[in-house]
C-alpha cells in the first residue's frame, strides 16, 4: 500500500495512543548503543522512534515536517533508510527528504511521482525504492530510476539480508527481490494478517544477523526462507510505517570485525592489546602492522584491520586509562549520537561532572577543547573535514575519565 494508504489506515486505528514525551538525556542514555553502537529505529506517522526490541520500548526522537516550497507538511513518513554516506533518508508523499536527527530538520531533496513506500541503501551505496515497481533513487538529486515491474505492489518496506534484497508486499507476501529482472522476483511465503509497512535487519556482530517485521506496533521475527513469522512485543506507538538500523547497510554485506574490548585501566605496568585473526592484515594507530601490541602508556588506541580474502576493512578504538578512578568513576557513561554524523552530535554523561571535552584526529593532534559543565553538550563540528576523529572527557584534575571514536561523514 501506498503512503496514503498508510494514513487511512491510521485514521482508522481505534487504539491510538498519546506520544510518549521523554527528554533528550533519556533517549541517549536509554539507547542501543550497546552492541556495536547500532540504533534500531522505526518511523510512525510524522515521528521517528529509537527502539529497544529486547525490552519492547520505543523512545521520541524526532517529529519530522517536510518543506513543501510553498509551506509545511507534517504527514506520515512511509519508510526511512539509513545510508552508508551518513545520511538518514526517508519518504513523506511524494517528498523524498533527508533527515538530521541532531536538528530533527528535514532537507527536502526532490519530489516525485512513483507512489514508492519503500526505502534501503545497499552496502555500495545503492538506495532503492519500490511501490509497483522497483526504482533507485539518486540521493543527491532525488531522480528515482525504475529498474522494472514488480510481481506485486509493495506492502511498505524493503531490506538486505545476507546480500539479498527482500520486500514486503500489499498482499502480505514476502518476495526475494530480483534487482537485475524484479518481475522475476521469487514469493518466499506469506508473512499472514496484516499490513507489513516494517521490514528491517539488525545485528549484534557478523556472524548474527535477523529480521523484524512490523504490523501496527506488532514487531516480529521473520525466517527470511521460509517467511514464518514468530511474535516479539508490542510497541506503545501504532502503524509504524517503515523501519532501519544506522549501520543496517553492512548486515547485508558483513564480512570482518574487529572488537579490542572495553577501556583498559594501566594498573599492572603494561599491557597487551590483541586483535588477532589469522585471515587479517593490520595498522595500529602507532604505526606497527602485527596482531598485538604492547604499551605501557595511557592514551587513546586503534587498530585498522583489512580481511586478506575478502578485502572487507574494519576498526576498532579502546582508551588505555592510568589514574586511581574509584568504581563509580570507572562507571560513568558516555554517549554520543548520531555517530555517524554531519558535525552536529550531542553528547551525554549519565551524571553530572565537571569536565572537559577534547576532540583530535587520527594522528593525536587537538582540533577541539571545550568545558562542558552539563550533562548534555551539543557539539558543532561540521567544519571538521569528513574522517575519523575521538572525543575524550577529562575531568577537572586531569584524569582521563572516557573516549568514544566518532565518524565524520559528508
Amino acid at each position: 500500500m501506498n503512503a496514503i494508504n498508510k494514513s487511512d489506515n491510521l485514521k482508522m486505528s481505534k487504539h491510538k495512543q498519546k506520544l510518549k514525551k521523554m527528554s533528550l538525556l533519556m533517549i541517549l542514555i536509554i539507547g542501543s548503543f550497546q552492541a556495536n553502537s547500532q540504533t534500531y529505529m522505526i518511523a510512525a506517522g510524522s515521528n521517528i522512534y529509537e527502539v529497544d526490541p529486547l525490552n519492547c520500548t520505543e523512545t521520541l526522537l524526532c517529529t519530522i515536517s517536510v518543506n513543501t516550497g510553498g509551506g509545511t507538511l507534517t504527514g506520515d513518513i512511509a519508510d526511512i533508510a539509513y545510508h552508508p554516506n551518513g545520511n538518514l533518508y526517508g519518504i513523506v508523499s511524494n517528498y523524498f527528504i533527508s533527515i538530521d536527527l541532531g536538528t530533527c530538520l528535514s532537507t527536502t531533496i526532490a519530489t516525485h511521482s512513483t507512489s514508492s513506500n519503500s526505502l534501503v541503501a545497499s552496502a555500495n551505496g545503492t538506495l532503492y525504492a519500490a511501490y509497483g515497481d522497483l526504482y533507485t533513487v539518486d540521493p543527491v538529486t532525488g531522480v528515482f530510476t525504475s529498474i522494472g515491474t514488480l510481481p506485486c505492489q509493495a506492502g511498505g518496506d524493503l531490506a538486505f539480508e545476507g546480500g539479498d534484497l527482500y520486500l514486503t508486499c500489499d498482499n502480505g507476501d514476502l518476495i526475494k527481490v530480483d534487482i537485475n529482472n524484479p518481475a522475476a522476483s521469487v514469493v518466499i511465503g506469506n508473512l499472514g494478517a496484516g499490513f507489513w509497512y516494517g521490514l528491517w535487519t539488525v545485528y549484534t556482530d557478523c556472524d548474527n544477523t535477523h529480521v523484524l517485521a512490523a504490523t501496527q506496533n506488532e514487531l516480529y521475527e521473520v525466517d527470511i526462507n521460509t517467511a514464518i513469522t514468530t511474535y516479539s512485543c508490542t510497541l506503545g506507538t501504532t502503524w509504524i510505517g517503515g523501519g532501519t538500523m544506522f549501520g543496517d547497510f553492512n548486515a547485508s554485506e558483513c564480512g570482518c570485525s574487529v572488537d579490542l574490548g572495553p577501556d583498559l585501566d594501566l594498573c599492572n605496568g603494561s599491557i597487551e592489546l590483541n586483535a588477532a585473526d589469522s585471515n587479517y592484515t593490520y595498522l595500529w594507530s602507532d604505526g606497527s602492522t602485527d596482531s598485538t601490541i604492547t604499551t605501557s602508556t595511557a592514551g587513546i588506541y586503534y587498530v585498522n584491520i583489512t580481511d586478506t580474502t575478502s578485502g572487507c576493512t574494519n576498526s576498532d578504538t579502546l582508551n588505555v586509562i592510568e589514574c586511581d578512578l574509584g568504581v563509580s568513576d570507572l562507571d560513568i557513561s558516555l554517549m554520543v549520537f548520531p555517530n555517524p554524523s554531519d558535525g552536529h552530535i550531542k553528547v551525554s554523561l549519565s551524571e553530572f561532572m565537571e569536565t572537559t571535552i577534547i576532540i583530535t584526529d587520527i594522528t593525536g593532534r587537538m582540533i577541539y577543547e571545550n568545558s562542558n559543565s552539563s550533562e548534555i553538550k551539543n557539539l558543532d563540528l561540521s567544519h571538521l573535514n569528513q574522517g575519523t576523529y575521538f572525543l575524550t572527557l577529562i575531568k577537572a584534575d586531569g584524569q582521563v575519565l572516557t573516549s568514544k571514536k566518532i565518524e565524520l561523514i559528508k
